[in-house]
């Protein structure tokens, strides 16, 4: 019981750490950097030709929408890990359905932050032009050699390539977005489960870790090559 408890203790202070350090650690992971793949729109402020004070740019919006879609995001996947990890003790210490119930629901509500924040991402950039000298460097860059070097998973990575290969970034904010929406019905059906005193569906929760998992890297992948051109 005490090691179990150390366990549980040592998960906790790491999902802690992690909140100490978003500020820092959050726009190194989830599609950061990518806002620099947009210019001004016509009119915009600092925009060419247009009034105003020179070198405000309007894709500050869109770095906005990033940061926070990727803090609602790892809330969301921490409560879901702690959520996770307290199921997998459960044959020792119970289920805890009261405790679990709150956890996934708090989850919950962060992913739905989530959605409506790439939902906004999205309209946002899709009222926004590319950047052209980024988009040529997206479309120029070495992504196997990149891949290679960098150790990095080749099915997650082949579709970062698909969309920022052919300088669709609009395409990788859809992607955030149905991701967090495919997220959602599953964490609604654990909810239900656990707020009526009944197990979850295991496959449910693989499928929440796989596509977390996923996403993350997919995100991550992204900010390294944004990084990569600077």
């Amino acid at each position: 019981m005490k090691t179990n408890k150390q366990i549980v203790l040592t998960v906790t202070l790491g999902i802690l750490v992690s909140f100490i350090f978003t500020g820092n650690l959050l726009s190194l992971i989830v599609a950061n950097e990518s806002q620099r793949g947009f210019g001004n729109p016509p009119g915009a402020l600092g925009a060419p030709g247009a009034p105003g004070v020179a070198g405000i740019k309007s894709n500050s919006t869109i770095e906005n929408y990033v940061l926070r879609g990727a803090s609602y995001f790892m809330n969301g996947y921490a409560d879901t890990l702690l959520f996770l990890n307290i199921v997998e003790l459960a044959k020792l210490e119970g289920p805890q359905y009261d405790r679990l119930a709150k956890i996934i629901s708090d989850a919950a509500v962060d992913m739905e932050n989530a959605y409506a924040t790439y939902a906004a991402l999205e309209q946002e950039a899709g009222q926004t032009p590319y950047d052209p000298n980024v988009i040529r460097q997206l479309e120029m860059f070495g992504y196997k050699g990149f891949m290679e070097k960098n150790n990095l998973d080749s099915v997650i990575f082949k579709k970062v390539e698909g969309y920022l290969g052919k300088g669709d970034i609009r395409g990788v904010y859809h992607y955030l977005y149905t991701a967090v929406e495919s997220i959602l019905p599953v964490q609604y059906r654990v909810k239900a489960a656990v707020e009526e005193g009944k197990f979850p569906a295991v496959a449910d929760l693989w499928m929440l870790n796989q596509t977390y998992s996923e996403t993350l890297l997919f995100g991550q992948y992204v900010a390294q090559i944004f990084y990569e051109i600077k």
